[in-house]
């Protein structure tokens, strides 16, 4: 049996800022590609860890985007297994997962959504569980490794968190090497969307290939390559493969903007330790001592000195 996997697509009607391109015609080319792809490799099954939609609330996501995407899932013809992400819901509200635009999507389509505790026999021994993006998820590491079926020759199971290799600089986190005693044999993760590759701890194949789409204007994104993944879970082979669909870099980047925006943040960084270094004796607990700072230092460029004084008058026309 193979099964297809890909996770955090971020369909959306209204482009992030940073894309310059036409956001929802690159989503929807990449799941023709995706649907292409699950036919070619004779693919049983497509699963998802998370985050279908990009904008939390419902009302953000118009009719328009809901049916374009239900008449694309519609053509896909292959079961597919997925899980809630953050950005599908609206947390505690009353009703939240009624209110969203991926339960009308699954109730139209092939989509069958897994709450914590389904457990779906695949066939051939294979057994699919997993838990979506609810509550204070890093606590409890069942997210990551749920019981495994007793009659699973293979265990997959999905999950959408914060999972990493190495701790990032925010908390809370789950690392790898907390999943060593996991039973699952392919644990897909979505949310990080970085591309963390495939990963063995124990037993426990962890996989994420990154997410299907780029919306902010980062390093990461600019240099990372759209991936999907093929699993054969007969032999155990896994396949990724880069998508060929996506657009040139710099047809979907302002690339000149990203180029100022880390000039810009080497100048904050810059103007912050000259800050250090020469308040000496001015007085920096007003807004006349750090307009004076500022006129004094040397080596920041004009420019950023004079947006500093501009924004510096904008408070004081506050107080």
């Amino acid at each position: 049996m193979k099964i297809l996997h890909f996770t955090d697509s971020h369909f959306s009607y209204y482009p992030p800022e940073s894309r310059v391109d036409n956001y929802l015609e690159s989503c929807l080319r990449k799941m023709d590609e995706i649907k292409k792809l699950a036919k070619k490799h004779d693919c049983s099954f497509i699963t998802f860890s998370g985050d279908w939609f990009h904008l939390k609330s419902w009302i953000k996501n118009p009719y328009i985007l809901t049916n374009k995407l239900i008449d694309c899932f519609q053509s896909i013809h292959i079961p597919i297994y997925g899980i809630i992400g953050d950005h599908d819901s609206l947390g505690k509200i009353e009703d939240a997962e009624e209110r969203q635009p991926i339960t009308t999507l699954a109730k139209a389509t092939d989509i069958r959504l897994l709450s914590k505790g389904d457990v779906e026999d695949l066939g051939e021994g294979v057994y699919l569980t997993g838990c979506p993006k609810i509550g204070e998820y890093e606590s409890d590491l069942t997210n990551y490794m749920p019981k495994r079926p007793d009659k699973a020759k293979v265990h997959i199971s999905l999950s959408h968190g914060d999972l990493y290799k190495q701790p990032p600089v925010y908390s809370p986190v789950t690392l790898y090497s907390q999943l060593a005693g996991s039973t699952v044999d392919y644990l897909f993760n979505g949310h990080v969307h970085l591309d963390m590759g495939i990963e063995t701890i124990g037993t426990c194949h962890i996989i994420n290939r990154g997410s299907l789409t780029r919306g902010s204007l980062t390093n990461d994104n600019i240099k990372r390559t759209i991936k999907v993944v093929v699993l054969d879970t007969t032999s155990g082979k896994i396949d990724t493969i880069e998508l060929k669909s996506p657009l040139p870099i710099e047809k979907i980047f302002d690339l000149e903007k990203h180029d100022k925006a880390v000039q810009a943040e080497n100048e904050i960084d810059k103007l912050a330790q000259l800050i250090k270094q020469e308040s000496g004796e001015i007085e920096i607990n007003s807004l006349d001592g750090i307009k004076q700072l500022i006129k004094e230092l040397k080596n920041v460029d004009p420019e950023v000195k004079y947006m500093c004084e501009s924004l510096l008058d904008k408070s004081e026309a506050l107080i």
